[in-house]
């Protein structure tokens, strides 16, 4: 007779197939079957995480729809009994997008006794910075600084160990981190996308190196709409560039102008009317640029995604 460990790995044999045919239907129906008959954490975590990640489709429109209070739910059961770092890297996870912070650094705090993958480190240390504890966030992000690879996750972490000297005060290290930023988005075989671009130009502004702060903002890619808008309005006002100015914000406005019109009546007016907000929320930030500082800047860090499935 086949034991309850078989059992377990064959429903979770038969889970990763179904995902990796795309037959998500499939793979929650076995998952929410199983979790009824079956106790395990492993079957705890997967579930979670397919809410999580994916979600429930829509009986309406098939789309599907995450529902993080299910699986906050099955990664807090799951824990209970987990042997692994996996549901409790994934609750932590889960907890910074509630900003839960001081539940995600509990929680980080032992997915790190279990295993110090990058994510969970860093993770721990995006807790900490939003509970203001820099100089905690700052050793753990600078270990991580240390690797020589050049990836995703060392660009966010990176990026995180800049805001975190830049709220601790420690500017001299924050340059040093600038710098380095700076240098990587010069070499020619280092892909930097977008958002990159954005996060790096922030660390330079926050460093005071305001002219490479504008080289590096993806002024023709600018496709984030509204992202950085008062970042990089206040970094050319640093540089004195009234007419640039003006010339960022007539393109951010039209292009979401542009958007609204080919959205067209048919859609939803509920987006419409969220980018119509946008536009004047942006357009008042222009007005009032002379009176923001430093202070007013969304500086946030950012969280590694952890797809950690059994």
């Amino acid at each position: 007779m086949r034991n309850k460990g078989d059992k377990i790995e064959n429903i979770l044999h038969r889970v990763s197939q179904y995902m990796a045919n795309r037959n998500l239907e499939e793979a929650l129906q076995l998952l929410e079957r199983t979790d009824e008959d079956e106790y395990d954490f492993r079957l705890k975590n997967n579930l979670a995480w397919f809410y999580y990640k994916i979600g429930i489709k829509s009986v309406t429109n098939n789309r599907w729809y995450y529902q993080p209070d299910l699986a906050k739910t099955f990664f807090e059961e799951a824990v209970l009994f987990g042997d692994s770092h996996y549901p409790f890297s994934n609750l932590g996870e889960l907890y910074i997008k509630l900003k839960a912070y001081n539940f995600a650094l509990n929680i980080l705090e032992k997915a790190v006794l279990f295993e110090k993958t990058v994510s969970n480190q860093n993770n721990l240390a995006v807790a900490q910075i939003h509970l203001k504890q820099y100089e905690e966030a700052s050793q753990i992000l600078a270990s991580l600084c240390e690797t020589k690879n050049i990836d995703a996750e060392k660009y966010i972490v990176v990026y995180n160990y800049g805001i975190a000297l830049y709220f601790s005060g420690n500017n001299a290290e924050l340059k040093k981190v600038a710098l380095y930023l700076y240098k990587q988005y010069c070499e020619d075989n280092i892909e930097i996308d977008v958002l990159d671009a954005m996060d790096i130009s922030l660390i330079l502004h926050l460093a005071g190196n305001y002219v490479h702060a504008d080289e590096v903002f993806p002024h023709e890619g600018y496709v984030m709409l509204g992202n950085n808008f008062k970042e990089h309005l206040l970094t050319l006002k640093k540089l004195g560039k009234n007419d640039e100015m003006k010339q960022f914000h007539d393109k951010v406005i039209n292009d979401i102008q542009e958007e609204i019109d080919d959205m067209g009546v048919q859609n939803n007016q509920v987006i419409i009317n969220s980018k119509k907000y946008k536009l004047m929320e942006l357009d008042l930030i222009y007005q009032n640029i002379g009176n923001y500082s430093m202070d007013d800047l969304s500086i946030s860090p950012i969280s590694i995604v952890s797809n950690y499935l059994y």
